[in-house]
């Protein structure tokens, strides 16, 4: 796991019920008060993700230069999937929900979380297109 707050993170991956309590203490503390653009972050990153692992990037940025860096990311053989949560629905002047297209057309999984949705249901639905995965 690899998370830019305000300050950066990176839990080494491993197995088991200790894996997961250090992702959960992590992420426990973790604030979205980071300075560093998520494309920035994402480039600096994705030497740590090898050839076939899933990248899954949770961001409400509703810019279009974030969309290049994972496509970059997808052509070095990384699978990508995107959960942008809309910050329009939480009052922000922005929607989440232009940047749909380009990553669907990219071949990229990419879930919309509004305010208020269940993200048990948001993330678990069944999508027919491809590009979509079913988070279990």
């Amino acid at each position: 796991m690899v998370a830019y707050g305000q300050s950066n993170e990176v839990v080494q991956p491993d197995r088991g019920e200790r894996q997961l309590n250090r992702i959960l203490e992590t992420l426990a503390v973790l604030r979205a008060a980071g300075q560093v653009p998520v494309e920035d972050a994402l480039q600096a990153e994705a030497y740590l993700f090898p050839r076939g692992t899933t990248v899954i990037v949770v961001t409400p940025n509703p810019q279009q230069g974030w969309v290049t860096a994972v496509r970059q990311i997808a052509r070095r053989g990384l699978r990508v999937v995107t959960v942008l949560v809309n910050p329009e629905s939480f009052g922000g002047r922005y929607s989440s929900e232009p940047l749909i297209p380009a990553l669907q057309a990219a071949g990229m999984g990419t879930y919309l979380v509004n305010c208020g949705d269940n993200l048990t249901a948001v993330l678990s639905q069944n999508r027919k297109q491809a590009g979509f995965y079913t988070v279990a």
